[in-house]
C-alpha cells in the first residue's frame, strides 16, 4: 500500500512488489516510470514520474525476509567477524614488587593494525600482539552457546611507556545479530625474568570473571564461546584455552594481583619444586 500525491494505491498479490525483496527491486512500465528501492528497514521509497509531475510515496512490507533470512527455522547461520578500536592509552601495570602502578602513555604508546583484526603495540623489537579469527556457525538456536572464533596473543617484551591497555572489541555476525562491543582489558607486567608465570600478561573481557594469561615471550591461543538472545543480541559468554595450546593459561580476574609477599612465597615455593626435582634425578642417576 503507497500513500503520496497520488493518493491511495494498492498493489495486487500477483505484483512482483508482493514477492519477497531483499535489496533493490525496479520495474518499468510506460509511460509510468516506477522505482522501487528497499533499504535494509524493509522501506521501500518509490518514485513515481509522469510527465512533469513528481510523487513520492512509502511501502513498509510485512514479509517474513525483514527479520534477519539467516534466522530460517527458528535457528541462526552465519560468519563471525571482529575487529579492535580504541586503544586505551593509560592504566596499570604489575611492577617488579608485585603492586599496581598506574602509567599514563598517552604521548608514548605505539600502535598499529587498530580498526582491524589484527593489532600490534609496543616498541620493536619485541612487541605484543593480539589477532582474532572468526568463525562459521550454522542452525544455531537462540540462547545456545556456540563457538566465536580464537583469539591469539603473542606477549612481546617491549618498554613500559610503550605498551596500551587495552581497548574495544567488536564481534560482528553479519547482520545475524546485533553488533557485540565489549572491552577487553591487559594487564601487563614489569619483567624479572624469575618466571615466565610471574611476567605473564592478563587480558580479560568485560562480563567475564575469567582471564587469558600468556607466559613472558610466548604465543598462546583461546577459544571464545557466546549465544545469541533476544531481538536478536549477540553475548560473549566464556572462554577456553585452545586444546593442545601451550605459553599459557586460564585465570581468575584481573584485580586478584598478589601482594609482594605472596609473589615471594610463589618464587620460592617454586625453587623448592625445581630443587626437589633435580634430587630426585641425582639419586636416581
Amino acid at each position: 500500500m503507497v500513500i503520496g500525491q497520488g493518493g491511495l494505491k494498492t498493489w495486487p498479490k500477483t505484483s512482483p512488489i508482493s514477492n519477497d525483496i531483499v535489496r533493490c527491486y525496479r520495474i518499468l512500465t510506460l509511460p509510468l516510470l516506477e522505482r522501487y528501492l528497499l533499504n535494509d528497514l524493509g522501506v521501500i521509497m518509490i518514485a513515481q514520474s509522469l510527465g512533469t509531475s513528481l510523487a513520492f510515496g512509502a511501502v513498509v512490507l510485512m514479509s517474513p525476509l525483514l527479520a534477519t533470512s539467516a534466522h530460517a527455522g527458528g535457528t541462526y547461520s552465519g560468519t563471525v567477524s571482529g575487529f579492535f578500536s580504541d586503544p586505551a592509552l593509560s592504566g596499570s601495570i604489575i611492577a617488579l614488587d608485585g603492586s599496581l602502578t598506574p602509567l599514563n602513555n598517552s604521548a608514548t604508546a605505539v600502535t598499529t593494525g587498530f580498526g582491524t583484526n589484527d593489532i600490534t603495540w609496543g616498541s620493536t623489537p619485541g612487541s605484543s600482539h593480539i589477532a582474532f579469527i572468526g568463525d562459521t556457525f550454522s542452525g544455531v538456536s537462540s540462547g545456545q552457546t556456540f563457538h566465536l572464533g580464537t583469539l591469539i596473543y603473542s606477549n612481546g617484551t617491549s618498554g613500559l611507556n610503550t605498551l596500551i591497555f587495552g581497548s574495544s572489541f567488536h564481534l560482528i555476525t553479519g547482520g545475524v545479530a546485533d553488533e557485540l562491543v565489549t572491552s577487553m582489558s591487559i594487564l601487563t607486567t614489569a619483567n624479572t625474568g624469575l618466571s615466565a608465570a610471574r611476567d605473564a600478561d592478563f587480558v580479560g573481557f568485560s562480563g567475564l570473571t575469567s582471564t587469558f594469561n600468556v607466559f613472558e615471550g610466548a604465543t598462546s591461543s583461546i577459544e571464545l564461546f557466546g549465544r545469541i538472545v533476544g531481538d536478536p543480541q549477540l553475548q560473549l559468554t566464556s572462554i577456553a584455552l585452545t586444546p593442545g595450546v601451550g605459553g599459557g593459561f586460564i585465570g581468575h580476574g584481573l584485580g586478584g594481583v598478589p601482594e609482594p609477599e605472596t609473589w615471594a612465597m610463589m618464587i620460592l615455593g617454586l625453587s623448592g619444586v625445581g630443587l626437589a626435582l633435580r634430587r630426585r634425578r641425582a639419586i636416581a642417576a
